[in-house]
Parts: structure tokens; sequence; C-alpha cells
């Protein structure tokens, strides 16, 4: 029977090695080359059976890597990195190389980029082969030993493999712990230095650039990489798709979406670069193109890329979805949706997605809940606080209080969002009751269930309770006295207050106003407004976020009397006058805001539109006064057709459906007492 060598290079992994080494334990060999551990690294991979090959770091993986293959005994090594665990069983494997007559596979790795269960990259890669001379490791960092076994067997010899490995290195935390970054770097510019255009490495100086968030760098190399890559590099197509990604959040999709128009031609297999291809053409206002391109990337179905995990399925008709809500289809929208949902029961956006579009076709919160019910079939905390979350962006408060499940009640998210719906459907009381249950069963892993219940118990009761302060954060008490003497005495009384922290009482209280304006306390949220002195500019763009689109308009006015309104202020007071045709006034904000920072884009289109308004309108008002020249007319329609897609362009606030329903009761309250208005 074949045999298994597991190789590795280590330096202080003690941290997270026992999970690759258990995951692994069951090969015939263990090799790890340690390149100068300072902790428990040597001494865990000994207890693992594994034999330690110890050797001075020289800014080369490929180097670590041959060391190891000096001392191999087996008939097969499987390479594997500290932060990776084997998922396929080894016999699995054993399997699959006895008798075999090719020399290397490639097998499935996993990246988990964050803790969300769908946010993960998949890649193939060559990591099981036999073990020959011949076969050596080149590049100093991103080693290979594929250009070896092609150059001595060709790729007829190299196949795929079902065998899979998750790895987490791409986790922020260890990114950063490991001072990975500054070590890529360093290895990178050396390797440049004997090869200034070698696209593989120019491409991940790119990546090391982008993962330290030094985006218009990574940016400027990655062009360099895709400039020098020949065509039918292995790579190249993941350098597409990166370099379209880093370009989007440049805020450069026209020219993004033009590279996408010309690889999807290359690729057109690729489910990443149409989806990416959709994201371009929907941030230019081009919905319907983009709705084709989401559909391509569902059509595909290579394996052979790296791809995110629901590239070509949930995702791409969640996007389907979006833009069929953005067009006025909710019935196509729901199906869209609950497409995507079948395909993965916990992914929120397609939850979301189908609460928001039964709901615009009029069904009710309850039917709304059965449906969620009926379709997600929660079984555990994420799945329930999903559901939860969906019904929460629809305003369905009655229905999250009435189904909070009873072992996850007080369970942070699911806890906040039960105590918000009673606080919004004004069972203050029980609210206040909830609070006190859930810090004895299960004390808040974070600040906003604490926020809640101090903001509930200052509406209810008009100050703390004497026992609240043993559940408030030892470091916070300071800052949360003060703030309770000022809301509820005259601040004339209190004027020299001082607090250990000035700004952390600062930020507390603008926490504080958006807490309470979330959850439908506008008035405490306007005396806490009057605590500091950006206070009512926070509290002002509070209520404009929550939909309290009438207040937050009168509060803005008012404001600009007495200072100047910060960036977003202004813009969202620019909105507020649009909405109301008061075009004029608001590209004079957009213009101001454009003088202040000239890439804020938003400002600019909400400028142009202003401006397109005013000018179909002087062409309309120019043709009434002279009927003959019919010209003005075709020229007001080319501009109104602009204007629809300038619209289209996302410059303007989204407000979700919870939000939706307060700006429909404004109007509502707001219009009733004025006038009769025909319909």
């Amino acid at each position: 029977m074949s045999t298994i060598g597991i190789h590795l290079i280590v330096k202080d992994e003690s941290e997270i090695i026992h999970n690759c080494l258990n995951s692994v334990k069951l090969a015939d060999e263990i090799i790890v080359v340690d390149t100068g551990s300072q902790d428990d690294t040597i001494h865990i991979a000994k207890q693992y059976g594994a034999d330690v090959i110890s050797m001075k770091w020289q800014n080369d993986f490929s180097m670590a890597r041959n060391e190891a293959l000096r001392y191999a005994t087996t008939d097969w090594i499987l390479v594997i990195d500290a932060d990776e665990e084997l998922l396929t069983s080894m016999d699995e494997i054993r399997l699959l190389i006895e008798e075999s007559q090719v020399e290397a596979y490639d097998i499935t790795i996993i990246n988990l980029l964050s803790h969300s269960e769908e946010d993960m990259l998949y890649h193939r890669s060559l990591r099981l082969f036999r073990n020959r001379q011949e076969y050596q490791f080149e590049g100093k960092i991103h080693e290979e030993i594929e250009p070896s076994i092609l150059l001595f067997s060709g790729r007829d010899k190299i196949k795929d493999s079902g065998i899979e490995m998750k790895h987490t290195g791409y986790l922020s935390h260890n990114i950063w712990n490991k001072n990975k970054l500054e070590r890529n770097y360093h290895i990178l510019m050396n390797a440049l230095k004997e090869e200034p255009e070698n696209p593989y490495y120019l491409y991940h100086l790119g990546i090391t650039h982008c993962q330290g968030g030094n985006i218009p760098e990574a940016k400027k190399y990655m062009l360099q990489a895709k400039q020098h890559a020949p065509s039918n590099a292995y790579f190249r197509p993941t350098l597409i798709k990166d370099l379209v990604k880093i370009m989007l959040d440049l805020n450069e999709a026209q020219q993004a979406g033009l590279i996408c128009l010309h690889e999807t031609e290359r690729y057109p297999d690729y489910a990443d670069i149409h989806f990416l291809h959709g994201q371009c053409l929907e941030m230019q206002g081009l919905w319907e193109r983009a709705f084709e391109a989401y559909r391509k990337a569902v059509e595909c179905t290579s394996s052979t890329y790296v791809t995110e995990a629901g590239i070509n399925s949930y995702k791409p008709l969640s996007k389907m979805g979006e833009i069929s809500l953005k067009l006025q289809q909710p019935e196509e929208a729901a199906r869209l949706f609950y497409e995507a949902i079948q395909l993965h029961l916990s992914y929120s956006p397609a939850a979301q997605g189908l609460a928001t579009s039964f709901h615009r076709l009029h069904a009710s919160d309850e039917e709304i809940s059965k449906l969620l019910l009926k379709t997600i079939q929660p079984r555990n905390k994420q799945q329930w606080s999903i559901l939860l979350r969906s019904l929460d962006c629809i305003g369905a408060d009655e229905e999250i209080i009435r189904l909070c499940p009873a072992q996850w009640i007080t369970e942070d998210e699911i806890s906040t969002l039960y105590a918000s719906s009673l606080i919004r459907s004004n069972k203050l009381k029980e609210a206040h009751s909830f609070f006190y249950h859930a810090a004895t069963v299960s004390p808040a892993s974070n600040s906003t269930r604490e926020l809640l219940h101090l903001i509930t118990q200052w509406q209810l009761l008009g100050s703390l309770e004497p026992h609240i302060w043993a559940s408030i954060h030892e470091h916070k008490r300071e800052t949360i006295e003060c703030i309770d003497r000022l809301l509820f005495q005259s601040l004339e009384a209190d004027s020299q207050h001082e607090t250990a922290d000035q700004k952390e009482e600062t930020q507390l209280i603008h926490t504080l106003i958006q807490q309470s304006v979330s959850i439908g306390l506008t008035d405490l949220a306007r005396r806490l407004s009057v605590l500091e002195n950006m206070g009512p500019l926070i509290l002002a763009k509070a209520l404009y976020k929550e939909g309290y689109v009438l207040e937050s308009a009168d509060l803005f006015i008012s404001l600009l009397e007495v200072q100047a309104l910060d960036d977003e202020g202004a813009h969202m007071l620019a909105e507020i006058l649009y909405d109301k045709g008061h075009y004029t006034e608001a590209v004079r904000l957009f213009e101001n805001i454009t003088l202040n920072d000239p890439s804020l884009a938003q400002a600019s289109i909400g400028a142009a539109i202003c401006y397109l308004h005013l000018a179909a309108d002087y062409l309309e008002q120019a043709h009434a006064s002279s009927p003959g020249a019919a010209t003005l007319l075709q020229e007001a329609s080319q501009l109104r057709s602009a204007l629809r897609q300038l619209q289209r362009s996302g410059w303007h606030m989204s407000w979700d459906d919870r939000q939706r329903r307060c700006i429909d009761e404004q109007k509502r309250n707001r219009d009733l007492p004025l006038h009769d208005r025909p319909e």
C-alpha cells in the first residue's frame, strides 16, 4: 500500500497547530520544518509524532519546502500549512492514490474570510504529489511545485481530486497577529529586485497592499501584473477578479466594467467576473444589463477558478431579486429570492429580500412570518436571527415579539431585536422586565442591549434605578452617571460638569441619540441632543436615516440658522430639498459639498441631477410659451431620460421597508390636518 507523508513549515504556531496536526495524525509520516519557533510549536509537533527539522529562515519558502523533501521517505506527499485543516479522511486519500497512474492531484482549499458561513473563497491547489527527486518547489513566496511536475511529467499526469482543506489564515486577526503582511512585503520586494516584471510577484504584492488597506497601491501593482502576465498564466483570471474588486472599492465602476466586458469573453465560464460585471453595471444604474450579467453568473458551472461561495447561485439570484425590486417587480423579486434561499437557508440578503418582496405585494406581517418559517425552517440560533432580522427590516414588531424562541430570547442579537420590538410597540414595562431577566440569564457580550436598558429606564421611570449600576461596566459608570444627572436637572445647575473622559461622554451621548431614534423614542433623543454641542446635528442625521424625514428637515433648517452643517448633514438636507422639488436650493448645497471635497461623487451626481431638472423644466416652460418649437420638447425628453438613468446610481439615501413605513406615517400625520388633497 502506498504511504503518505505530511509536510509543513512552521514558526511560533502553538496557538493553531493542534487542529492542523490532529487532522493529519493518521499519515505515515509528518515532517515539520521549523524556522525559529520560540513557543511550544516544536514540543506540540513531536507529541503528534512529527520529525522536526530546524533551519534558519532565509526569506524563501521554496528553500524550506525543498528541505523537507530531502527527508521524505513516503511514496506520496501532502503539503499543508499550520493554519489549515484536512477535511478529507486519510482513508479516502489512500483509496485515491492506491494503484493511481497520475503524478499529482489538485485539492480544494476552503478559505474562511470571516466567521460568516457564506463568506468563503474556494480555490484549487496542487498539494498531493508523488515523492520524486525531480520535483522541487519554486518561488520565494507562494511557492509551487506544479511547474517542475509539468516539466517532467506533463499536464495529463495532474488530476483533480475531491480532497478538501479548510484555511483560516485570511481571517483578519490571523493576518495581523502573525505579522504576515510585513513579512510578505519584504520577501516580495526583494524578489522583485531580481525580477522587476515578474507578474506573479507583482500580483501578490498588490494582494499584500490590499490586505494592509492601501488600496491605491494595490491597484498600481495589480495593473502592472496584468500588463506583464501571459494570457495563459493560471493565476490571471484571479488577478482580473481581484483587480476589478479593488477598482470597485475605489468607485471606478465604469473602468472596471470595461475590463469585465473584455475578460468575460476570455473567461466565459468564470462566474466571479460575470458577478463583478453585474456590480459594475448596477453601480452605474444600468440595472437591466446588470440583471443579465448576474444571470450569466448563475449559468456558470466551472470549478477550475478561484471562486467565492455562492457566486454562481444564491448570491447572483439575490442580486437579481434586488434589481427586480428596484424595477417595481415584486413578484419576480419574490421568485428569485425564494430560489436563492432554497439554495442557502442561512443567506440573510435572500431572507430579507423575500420579506420585503411580499411586504410590497401587500401581504400582512403574519403572512410573511408564516412564509419565512415555512421556508427557512429555523433550527439554530443563526437561522432564527436571520428570520427575525428579516421581519425587523419590514417593521413587523408584533411578529418578532410573538415568534422569538424561548431558548435564545436572551442571546445577543435575538435579545436586542426582541427588546427593540417591545419598545417600538410601546410595551416599555415588558421591555424593562425583560432586560433584568436577560441580564441574569445571559449577560450581554456587547453594549447594545445595555444601552437599550438605560434608554428604557430613562423613558419609563425618568431616571436610572439604583440596582442597574451593578450591570454597567465600571469604566462607563462615571460617564453614565453624568448623563443621567444632566438629563433630569437643569443644565445651568451643572454647567461646569466634567468627566474623566469628555470624548467618551460625547461619543456615548451620540450613540444614545442614535439608539433612541432607532427604537422610536424621538422625544428622549431630543432631550439627549441638548447635552452636547453636536447633539442636534447627530439627532437630525439619525432622524433622517430612520425615516423621520419631516422632523429631520425642520431640525436641519433650524441648525442652518446657527451653524454650518457638515458634508453628511448638508447632503441629507439637499436630498430633502430635492425630493420636495426645490432644485435651486438643493444644488447650492450639493455644490458646496463638492467644493469641500471633490471626491464625494454622490454630491456631484446630486448637483448634476438638479441641473438636469432645472434645464428640463426651463425647456418645457419655453415650449409652453412657444408651442411651435417642437425640438424643445424633444430636448426636454432627452434630459428626462438622462435623469432617470442618473437617479439609479445610488446617490440618494435608500430606506428599508421599516423606515418607509415611518416616512408614510409621517406624511399621513402631516398632511391630514392641512387640506383634503384630490387624488
